[in-house]
């Protein structure tokens, strides 16, 4: 049922593709006791054919917490349900959502959306396979080159929710945002599509009893309150990782005002949940990269010193050796044309990703949430300069001026240090996959590094 009582109202984070993996989630609930925190999306496919059933592992203090599921046929979705419900899941989620191009490719995510009978069909079979709530997380419609406006409207949305809702769908979260497939990556999806809470409104005329949670452009306390007074709830996203303090103001205002929001406490209890899973066997690097948005906003927060973690320090020295040096004069040399660094950086982050392949939706995320680091940018002004890099590599302008000054203008002393510090935020972020070794190599063959001085600083940056 639809919660009245302020206090009983449901704040959740969103699924987040490579972010809210299940050391991100045991952060968040550090930072609020009571928060709803869900899985990255997980698709069926994964589960099924690639036995990949390591996805589905979290630990008993991530209670109260949410699988995302990501798929189109009933049956395969009732049997990812019922594995789900099997690992100790609270509730269980259908992504019809994601407008990525590999999702659209899968024919799931906010494709789903043009065909409601079918997600209803999804709904229906996964609550019969299950005790857990079955839920969708969907936008306010839909838009695609010849769709002639028919996703995009009221009555459409209207006529979705009707058909999720009489399947068994008793709570729905609504991205307050239409979702444009083609034209648009995922992270220009999330702020160029203007924000319609009016759609949110109207489903709760015409739905009384669907509890309705509301996501999208929530970045600060006030902004969910605004929507808890006549939502059921809140879904936040992007900004809960950047800013986790939120999740425990929240948590205080909302559920428990005795509660202690004590920063410093949350990560030395991180640090012993990090020393038993490396006990058990994990990696320290995905333990850390969840790390780097704690402290946000204080004074200090990049003082390497201030740190309780050797790895991390060495890693935030080198992140800041990297911007120093990105931020050095490209035009020091008279008859230059203007180099701007974040575009410098940009450009190199997707000319050595196209050195194989056409860049896809991940690398770009990447290559933003880097720059983001870099340069302290926002993630639409990283993403606005990843779009106009890319613009110029597919027109080829400027793109090997680029690469040739920024070899000028580093020592080759310095090159050696970019390498070291590319390796370690690797090693810091997410651990490093091919790919991501494949590409460190192709930057060190754009900064003409030797082969030895390539494998002395991945050393290097391994033992640190």
């Amino acid at each position: 049922m639809p919660n009245t009582a302020l206090k009983q109202k449901l704040i959740a984070v969103a699924p987040m593709m490579a972010w809210t993996d299940r050391h991100c989630r045991h952060l968040h609930r550090l930072y609020s006791p009571s928060v709803v925190l869900f899985s990255e999306m997980i698709t069926t496919g994964a589960l099924i054919h690639g036995k990949q059933l390591h996805q589905l592992k979290f630990d008993d203090s991530q209670h109260p917490v949410a699988v995302q599921l990501g798929g189109n046929d009933p049956h395969d979705l009732a049997d990812c349900a019922r594995l789900a419900e099997t690992q100790g899941y609270d509730e269980v989620n259908l992504n019809v959502g994601c407008p990525s191009d590999r999702v659209q490719r899968g024919t799931f995510g906010a494709s789903l959306m043009q065909t409601p009978q079918l997600v209803a069909d999804c709904v229906q079979a996964m609550g019969e396979a299950v005790a857990i709530p079955v839920t969708v997380k969907c936008r306010t419609g839909i838009q695609f080159k010849g769709d002639g406006g028919r996703y995009q409207s009221a009555e459409f949305l209207l006529e979705f929710v009707d058909a999720v809702h009489r399947a068994g769908c008793q709570r729905l979260y609504l991205h307050a945002r239409n979702a444009i497939l083609g034209g648009l990556t995922p992270a220009q999806n999330r702020d160029i599509p203007p924000l319609q809470p009016e759609r949110g409104r109207l489903i709760k005329s015409q739905f009384p009893k669907l509890e309705l949670i509301m996501n999208g452009g929530i970045n600060a306390y006030d902004k969910a309150l605004e929507l808890l007074h006549w939502a059921d709830g809140v879904m936040i996203g992007r900004s809960a990782y950047h800013n986790p303090l939120l999740l425990s103001e929240l948590h205080k205002n909302l559920r428990d005002p005795a509660f202690v929001i004590d920063e410093a406490d949350f990560i030395a209890r991180y640090k012993l949940y990090t020393q038993l899973q490396m006990s058990g066997g994990e990696r320290l690097q995905p333990l850390m990269r969840h790390l780097l948005h704690s402290f946000n906003g204080q004074p200090g927060r990049l003082d390497p010193r201030g740190c309780p973690f050797p790895y991390l320090r060495s890693c935030r020295l080198m992140l800041r050796k990297l911007t120093e040096l990105f931020r050095k004069d490209f035009n020091s040399t008279e008859g230059k044309p203007p180099i701007d660094a974040p575009m410098a950086a940009a450009a190199l982050m997707l000319e050595v990703t196209w050195a194989d392949h056409e860049t896809d939706e991940l690398e770009i995320e990447r290559s933003a949430a880097l720059l983001e680091t870099l340069f302290n940018l926002d993630r639409q002004s990283a993403s606005q300069l990843i779009d106009d890099a890319r613009e110029r590599l597919q027109h080829n302008v400027g793109v090997q001026s680029y690469t040739r000054h920024l070899n000028e203008a580093l020592e080759e002393s310095e090159k050696f240090d970019v390498v070291i510090a590319l390796w370690r935020i690797a090693h810091a972020s997410d651990g490093v996959d091919r790919f991501e070794e494949h590409t460190i190599r192709r930057i060190a063959d754009l900064l003409y590094l030797s082969h030895d001085r390539f494998i002395q600083a991945k050393l290097l940056a391994r033992e640190s």
